[in-house]
């Protein structure tokens, strides 16, 4: 017999074979051991930081996390926006390159006996930009020689504004 067979089911399996002539000589049994692997490894991102929904803040990090429990994840790859895809070596993704604004990650895995997962699409907005605080003067105010003076009705207003995820607060101290 000189053919091949397929053994569709995933797992581990043991195969015992031999051959013999015509006049009745036969090899002794041998055995193998192989898993079958058919399933593609999972992968999911993760993010380390300030994140609001999608929206992450500057200091944020993505992180690519993939299993594969037969045949091991060969490796991930990944792409920024409609940039060529490249291999993820473990790390944390470098997004200082990325501008304020909105942006998609692409990623998928491989495991070693050539399983691809699908590839998956993170839609986010990379939020670099701090809010910004401005303060008005509302009532009476003299200047004189580089000074400001105000009288007890005058009132101070703070306004912030945020170009995308909002002001949480706004601090302020008086005399320290």
């Amino acid at each position: 017999y000189a053919g091949t067979e397929s053994i569709p089911l995933e797992g581990e399996h043991t195969i015992r074979y031999f051959a013999s002539d015509n006049v009745g000589n036969a090899e002794a049994i041998r055995t193998a051991v192989f898993t079958v692997d058919t399933t593609a490894p999972g992968i999911t991102h993760n993010i380390n930081g300030v994140a609001d929904g999608n929206t992450l803040a500057g200091t944020s990090t993505l992180y690519l996390t993939a299993v594969d429990p037969l045949s091991g994840v060969a490796g991930s790859s990944f792409r920024f926006d409609d940039q060529p895809f490249s291999r993820y070596a473990g790390n944390k993704l470098d997004l200082t390159s990325l501008e304020d604004g909105p942006h998609s990650m692409e990623y998928f895995a491989e495991d070693h006996v050539g399983n691809k997962s699908q590839t998956y699409k993170f839609d986010f907005y990379y939020d670099k930009l701090a809010p910004l605080t401005a303060s008005d003067i509302i009532g009476d105010k003299f200047l004189y020689l580089d000074k400001v003076y105000f009288s007890g009705r005058t009132k101070m207003k703070l306004t912030a504004i945020d170009n995308k995820i909002g002001v949480k607060e706004i601090k302020y101290s008086i005399d320290n």
